[in-house]
């Protein structure tokens, strides 16, 4: 019988294991002979020896990178926080410039690298509904029905464009916003 080979992976044990089952199936569960008996409980041993080993060796590694992984979402953690904390200080640090540049009627200043420019925010401005507005009470032009009745913000916008007053809606004066470029 052949010695165990003391670099088996933990998945060879179990195979181990088998040809141990086997070896006592061919000998018919005989194990009389002292050589015999003797290999097999070396055998026994060095694999109950190999199991328990490797079984600790991956439990320490388990707990090494669960401990990692802990370590690594708190960093995460922590920077994303941090993150946070820049993009605040970013956003209130361009609106007291801009409204600066605002209360001086200053729309544009260029520097030696960048160029900070006060501008009206673009694209269709927003609707603002009333707060009395209710679509059950609308006129009929301004709703549409897909699956359930919601604003035709389309037909809406047109007719106060063309002037017409409909009490309910109204376009919103667009903001504005800093650019760096």
């Amino acid at each position: 019988m052949a010695e165990p080979n003391k670099n088996r992976s933990l998945y060879d044990i179990p195979a181990d294991l088998t040809a141990l089952e086997d070896l006592l199936v061919e000998c018919g569960g005989d194990v009389s002979d002292e050589l015999a008996a003797a290999a097999i409980e070396r055998w026994m041993a060095d694999l109950s020896t190999d199991l328990s080993t490797k079984a600790d060796n991956y439990a320490a590694l388990i707990r090494t990178l669960e401990a990692r992984a802990a370590t690594r979402k708190a960093e995460a953690e922590r920077m994303r926080d941090r993150a946070r904390v820049d993009e605040n200080a970013a956003k209130g640090l361009k609106t007291r410039l801009m409204e600066a540049m605002r209360a001086i009627n200053v729309a544009k200043v260029e520097g030696d690298r960048f160029t900070v420019a006060v501008q009206r925010n673009g694209g269709r401005p927003a609707l603002v509904f009333s707060d009395d507005a209710d679509i059950e009470s609308a006129p009929e032009w301004a709703f549409e029905t897909v699956t359930s009745r919601r604003w035709a913000t389309d037909a809406i916008r047109s007719r106060i464009t063309e002037g017409e007053d409909i009490g309910f809606a109204s376009i919103a004066i667009p903001g504005f916003g800093l650019r760096i470029r």
